[in-house]
């Protein structure tokens, strides 16, 4: 996802002194958090420096200048056009309403996907566009990432970076017989602190998984995939579903970070884990990898053309296909605490130990 700053943003984000805290300094400073955490990216437009230049505290102004330099400005700022000064008023270049076009501009160019914003009037230049549900104050922007931040992983499964995973552990072993490099692969993935997931096992681990995020629309999944480095489950502990319980776990991450696709390589000797990826709609593409890998990608952006159980599999979960009919089923709450764990007033009753909670295709009669 991508935000745009406006400069009433930006302003209690950088108190240059103490005497410059705002009232909003603090959710400002929870808002970058929650972007920054979640891989959001933030901008900031050019033309926010016209702003920033009208200090009259000139101390104040070249601080802020230093500051502001670690922020990503939007490249290529959408131009506006004679139509869209009509909608929104053609002021002088350099006011205060002409920054407020360009931020306002940008969104409706959807270069940005929100615009956050104290200023009244900037929602209502957006009101004219019909795109004010896109331009939201600091509170709303909390509300929408932390709600994103908030999905967390089923019970058993604990999100880690790279370096918690202890390095020893025998699960290690066959990616160190069939990839020369491992250990130093491995040290690389803790030095860029990766996000990984494990599952505990007794002792050791039962299963863990480690990805990255991708942004060169590799393999035709979209402009953001998820590549997934590493999966896998311990041979001691298979029947316990701990695969979709792992798969579920990236789904929603993936989901609630916007990723377009997701794709794995995978040595032909893995059928297991093929028959895993090839059920849950990842589909075999034509390309292998350096080492003779095969190469499994899934869409997460649906298509019009596809419906159905096609849908589900293809594109889910947690995507469903809403026009066609559903329904509700009542479920007894000690059966649906142990299908479904994660949503368990006491999730850490059923921490993975049911094959049934952890798989992500349910039966219930």
């Amino acid at each position: 996802m991508k935000l745009l700053l406006d400069t009433n943003v930006l302003i209690p984000l950088e108190p240059a002194t103490a005497t410059d805290l705002e009232p909003d300094s603090e959710l400002a400073a929870r808002l970058w958090r929650l972007a920054h955490a979640a891989g959001h990216t933030v901008f900031l437009h050019p033309a926010s420096q016209f702003d920033l230049s009208r200090d009259k505290n000139k101390s104040r102004a070249s601080l802020r200048r230093v500051l502001v330099a670690k922020y990503s400005m939007l490249p290529d700022p959408p131009p506006i056009s004679l139509k869209l000064g009509e909608i929104i008023g053609t002021p002088d270049h350099g006011s205060n309403d002409w920054v407020d076009n360009c931020l306002v501009g940008a969104l409706h160019a959807d270069a940005v996907d929100f615009l956050v914003s104290q200023d009244k009037g900037v929602r209502a230049k957006a009101r004219r566009l019909s795109i004010h549900d896109r331009v939201l104050t600091l509170d709303e922007a909390i509300r929408l990432l932390d709600g994103k931040a908030s999905v967390s992983a089923p019970p058993a499964v604990k999100a880690v970076k790279v370096h918690a995973l202890p390095s020893d552990d025998p699960i290690f072993g066959s990616f160190r017989e069939d990839y020369p490099g491992f250990d130093e692969w491995f040290r690389k993935c803790c030095r860029e602190h990766r996000q990984a997931w494990k599952i505990d096992g007794n002792p050791g681990l039962a299963g863990f998984c480690i990805v990255k995020d991708e942004s060169d629309g590799a393999l035709d999944v979209g402009p953001r995939p998820l590549k997934i480095c590493s999966f896998k489950v311990a041979p001691e502990y298979n029947g316990f579903k701990y695969g979709e319980l792992l798969l579920k776990t990236l789904f929603e991450h993936a989901a609630t970070r916007d990723l377009t696709g997701m794709f794995v390589t995978v040595f032909e000797k893995q059928g297991a884990l093929i028959e895993l990826l090839v059920d849950f709609g990842f589909q075999q593409r034509p390309e292998r990898s350096s080492l003779g890998e095969l190469v499994f990608a899934k869409r997460l952006i649906p298509t019009p053309d596809v419906t159905g159980l096609e849908y589900h599999v293809a594109f889910g979960p947690p995507r469903f296909d809403a026009a066609r009919p559903w329904y509700i089923v009542p479920i007894q709450p000690r059966y649906s605490d142990v299908l479904f764990p994660e949503t368990a007033p006491s999730r850490e009753l059923f921490e993975g130990q049911f094959a049934f909670g952890n798989a992500i295709k349910k039966a219930y009669l």
